[in-house]
């Protein structure tokens, strides 16, 4: 007898395979009775084997819908994930821009400073005008990055990021 293994583990002994070539197609009317048990039997084997195979295959049939349904899964949390990476990327371009406009700024301070230590009382003048106009640039620009990073952050419908 051969066995066949299901999911669970448990082996199943499937019953003898006998051909029907080992039957006489027609046989002798008094050898006729004497094979009725053994053909019967043989049925029986044959339908209790197909019953086994049949549940064996539907075992097989529900795990690859529990296979398709996790690769389904697993599809999706990567579609995820490469939106979440574009929207990453995304902050990280705006940061990267934040932070070059933040040291031009800062290098223009410092330009400033720099520049009204040098000047005589004359020019002082024209340098107060150029570090109270520095406030209202900062301002500016901190209400453009946060403009930025709130586009930056706002998922589109195809997963994606607005741009």
């Amino acid at each position: 007898m051969s066995q066949l293994s299901f999911v669970s583990g448990e082996a199943v002994a499937l019953p003898p395979f006998r051909s029907a070539k080992y039957f006489p197609a027609s046989p002798k009317p008094e050898k006729a009775r004497a094979l009725y048990p053994e053909c019967l039997q043989a049925l029986r084997d044959s339908n209790e084997a197909r019953r086994i195979l049949r549940a064996s295959m539907d075992s097989k049939k529900m795990m690859m819908d529990e296979i398709r349904k996790e690769i389904a899964k697993l599809e999706q949390d990567l579609t995820l994930e490469a939106g979440t990476r574009m929207r990453l990327h995304a902050m990280n371009e705006a940061l990267i821009n934040a932070l070059v406009d933040i040291d031009a700024f800062a290098e223009e301070v410092t330009h400033v400073v720099a520049e009204s230590h040098r000047t005589s009382r004359t020019g002082l003048g024209g340098m107060i005008d150029k570090l109270k106009a520095l406030p209202r640039r900062w301002k500016a620009f901190k209400a453009v990055q946060r403009q930025t990073i709130a586009s930056a952050l706002a998922p589109r419908d195809d997963g994606g990021l607005r741009e």
